[in-house]
């Protein structure tokens, strides 16, 4: 029925909706004529109001105007206040509404239940609006034309033209005779190419050979970007045999970028540069233009993942200490949005500067010495803290690699990127996140003291009097923005970026604080025992409890996938018994690759989807 309804109003007001504000008359005219019993007329109203307002808002009219505005209509058609200031809250709201929809499908509706509370009320009421709003708010996505289309279309430009000037580098390289520095620029955008193929073939290997055939011809043409970039911003939903949705597929390109050309390229780039400038103006420009697009693409695509991560609405509803910083209106977004773009892009330009100084000074071998006593001691600080074993639930030898590569990596994306996602407590951490990027940050001005007072100085070079102007621009340009960014998030969550939280404490606390089962249950299982060992008593106690009830009363949440993914230890134990005699002797219990993939479909949406389908049941 909600669908229809939605359909049926865009029916009516389609003409409306081309040409501004419609009268609040013929909104009324059509709020009577959908069909059944309609209990909330005014409602309703003032919500079509608010969508059409979002599109004017959107095509440059001043929202606050708008907002105003519809305050005062909506007193007009006999709306209490205490509604009317409900609807003026959704109107600045919806676009993240909209957001939503096109990245999780029904979570969007989660977006609003947990934004606006006597929406639930709504819902509950009349079991159709949810639907109405879905069919609205596709209609609204094809009319607006900023927002995660644009972000997307910009995104897969940068990478693109990022390719284009490497390439474009490459054969500068070859006509300088600086033959090793074309060979490796050529085969870091093979390295990047490779990785971006192997994660096509793990996200498609179970479809026919003829789509991964595609889709890998796709890749090594350096279409990706773009092909990512249409795929997302017209809602394409994640297929059978895919593993990845959509948005996942396309960060997880994004982060082969990163790690195989973006910030390796820059780093060469940088170093090429400051070591042996080019001659001609023209070769200038380019090696220039193709350090600030590397540059720009790579501080792009750290913002995405961040903001994307943040506006999750299942992370919202399950971690909402961590997520939520990125408030809910679209000016605001897009504030945040920019200025993680700009602190990203000059953190890495700062960062490749320092290298390439500390190379000039001290050569080669010195600079890795140095890398690697910094990654050794946030190494030594994650044993110190106990917080080095990663939260993934691979035990044994397996699990200490793999906390190894995690927190190597993690620190090198953070070293090039001050990617904001990072201070999460199961990552990097508040306070060491926001010690690294202060050092790494004064980094260059570090190597350009020790460079002036070493062997190496050359004062016929210019290199200090070249280099340190940019290197104070780019920190004033990194300082304007990390201000905008703290000035312009929710403020209850700036002290995520300076907590002492461990990941162990993280996951006592989201254990306690949970307010529904499949949550509670969750932060144990997608998390090594290790994290909860504090507490094991108690978990396994409410363990046991809980599966008797869950496998009596038979709630949504209890699938045979769920089941596989709790620990022996956790299942009571004439239940375990039973388990392994139906398997012949042992049960079997999920792999590492099926807990990932579990955890990914839950965190894009799928399983919150049928959760609340199971809760409407």
């Amino acid at each position: 029925m909600g669908n229809r309804i939605g359909q049926f109003i865009l029916r009516n007001t389609d003409t409306h909706i081309r040409r501004s504000l419609p009268s609040l008359e013929d909104l009324e005219i059509t709020c009577f004529q959908l069909p059944g019993t309609f209990p909330e007329v005014a409602f309703m109203n003032g919500l079509l109001i608010d969508l059409l307002i979002t599109l004017t808002a959107n095509k440059g009219t001043n929202t606050m105007k708008n907002l105003e505005r519809l305050a005062e209509e909506t007193k007009k058609l006999g709306i209490d206040e205490v509604k009317a200031e409900h609807v003026k809250q959704m109107a600045s709201a919806f676009p993240a509404f909209i957001e939503n929809q096109r990245k999780t499908g029904n979570s969007a509706i989660t977006h609003l239940t947990s934004n606006f509370p006597f929406m639930f009320e709504l819902f509950s009421q009349n079991p159709w609006l949810p639907s109405c709003l879905e069919q609205i708010s596709l209609h609204l996505i094809e009319l607006t034309p900023f927002g995660l289309k644009a972000r997307m279309v910009f995104g897969a430009s940068l990478s693109c033209l990022d390719v284009i000037s490497d390439l474009g580098v490459t054969k500068m390289y070859y006509d300088e005779g600086r033959g090793s520095l074309a060979t490796i620029t050529l085969s870091l955008i093979g390295l990047s190419a490779c990785l971006q193929c192997g994660l096509v073939y793990i996200n498609n290997k179970a479809k026919p050979a003829g789509t991964l055939m595609k889709e890998l011809l796709i890749t090594i043409t350096f279409t990706k970007p773009i092909v990512d970039a249409y795929r997302v911003a017209n809602g394409k939903i994640q297929q059978p045999g895919e593993v990845l949705s959509p948005l996942s597929d396309m960060l997880g390109t994004k982060m082969c970028e990163i790690f195989g050309e973006s910030i390796p390229g820059l780093v060469v780039q940088v170093v090429a540069l400051v070591n042996a400038p080019v001659v001609s103006s023209s070769g200038q420009t380019l090696a220039i233009l193709s350090i600030i697009l590397s540059a720009v693409s790579t501080g792009f695509a750290s913002s995405m993942i961040s903001y994307d991560l943040d506006v999750d609405v299942n992370k919202r509803r399950n971690n909402p200490k961590f997520y939520g910083y990125v408030p809910d209106a679209d000016s605001a977004r897009t504030i945040v949005f920019t200025a993680m773009t700009m602190l990203s892009s000059c953190f890495v330009l700062s960062k490749t500067f320092a290298i390439a100084i500390l190379h000039v000074t001290f050569g080669t071998t010195t600079v890795w010495m140095i890398l690697g006593i910094e990654m050794g001691i946030y190494l030594l600080y994650k044993v110190l803290m106990q917080d080095f074993r990663y939260y993934l639930p691979i035990n044994g030898p397996l699990g200490v690699l793999a906390s190894i590569i995690i927190r190597v990596g993690v620190k090198i994306i953070v070293d090039f990127t001050a990617c904001v996602h990072f201070r999460h407590v199961i990552e990097m951490g508040g306070v060491y996140f926001s010690f690294n990027v202060l050092v790494a940050q004064a980094s260059p001005f570090i190597a350009l003291y020790f460079y002036e007072n070493s062997a190496s100085y050359d004062p016929t070079s210019n290199l200090s009097q070249k280099f340190s102007p940019l290197l104070k621009i780019l920190s004033g340009i990194w300082l304007f923005w990390v201000l905008v960014f703290f000035k312009t998030i929710k403020s209850d969550k700036i002290k995520s970026f300076f907590t002492l939280m461990t990941a162990a404490h993280w996951t006592v606390d989201l254990f306690h604080e949970s307010t529904d089962d499949a949550s509670k249950a969750e932060s144990i299982i997608d998390n090594h025992s290790s994290l909860w060992v504090s507490i094991k008593g108690e978990v396994v106690e409410w363990f046991w409890r809980s599966y008797r009830v869950w496998k009596s009363q038979s709630v949504n949440f209890f699938t045979p996938e769920f089941i596989a993914r709790i620990p022996d230890e956790l299942i009571p134990p004439e239940e375990l018994q039973d388990l392994n005699n139906q398997h012949g002797g042992k049960r079997r219990r999920s792999s590492i690759f099926e807990a990932l993939l579990q955890r990914q479909l839950q965190d894009a949406g799928y399983i919150e989807r049928e959760k609340i389908k199971g809760d409407k049941k």
